[in-house]
């Protein structure tokens, strides 16, 4: 229910998008009698909005770094950065560098969440409704029960209860994600200071 959530005012021009988006979406689905699978669904959509972010800080990054001396001088290094950039703005990697930034901030819930996604995924195996090969490029368990629903693999077998636990476990973090996220560069390092969620 909405009383998960504890709302407080947004200011900042940046974050107001996406803490709109929870006040006028979210807490509407997750307070009233909203078909778990469209909740899902409107969760997934707060997501997105985040990876949009991610997407635009991936390419100021790319253009800054493509247009230093480091690179206009070396043909190869270029080369390597742009063979990176695939990577670095797809969706399984832009996901899982937000669920990083959520076990640094907010480990319970966001454990939770993980859990309850990988319980959902045991039961499908278990009861052999999908081949995970569909969904094992995921590394995120919460992007791989994306893949599930939105391609259709199992969606015959999958109960309400499990999506709702799940979408439950969201609804705990969004407002609070949604007045802290940050930009996560750098994102072409070796080393990134934001860990990624590891497939599991």
């Amino acid at each position: 229910t909405a009383s998960h959530l504890n709302l407080f005012p947004c200011t900042d021009i940046e974050k107001k998008p996406l803490t709109d988006y929870v006040t006028n979406h979210l807490i509407t689905a997750d307070s009233t009698d909203c078909d778990p699978l469209v909740r899902f669904f409107l969760q997934y959509q707060f997501f997105e909005l985040l990876m949009q972010r991610i997407f635009s800080e991936v390419i100021s990054e790319f253009r800054q770094k493509i247009a230093s001396d480091n690179y206009t001088s070396d043909a190869w290094k270029t080369r390597e950065l742009v063979s990176k950039l695939g990577e670095k703005t797809s969706e399984n990697y832009r996901i899982s560098r937000i669920f990083g930034f959520m076990l640094e901030k907010f480990r319970f819930e966001t454990e939770e969440i993980i859990n309850n996604c990988k319980a959902l995924l045991k039961k499908i195996e278990i009861q052999k409704a999908a081949d995970p090969k569909d969904y094992s490029e995921a590394k995120t368990p919460y992007y791989k029960v994306r893949n599930v629903i939105f391609h259709g693999f199992a969606s015959h077998s999958i109960e309400k209860e499990d999506i709702t636990q799940i979408c439950d476990s969201v609804e705990k973090i969004t407002y609070k994600l949604s007045l802290c996220f940050e930009n996560l560069a750098p994102y072409f390092e070796l080393e990134n200071t934001t860990p990624q969620v590891e497939e599991g």
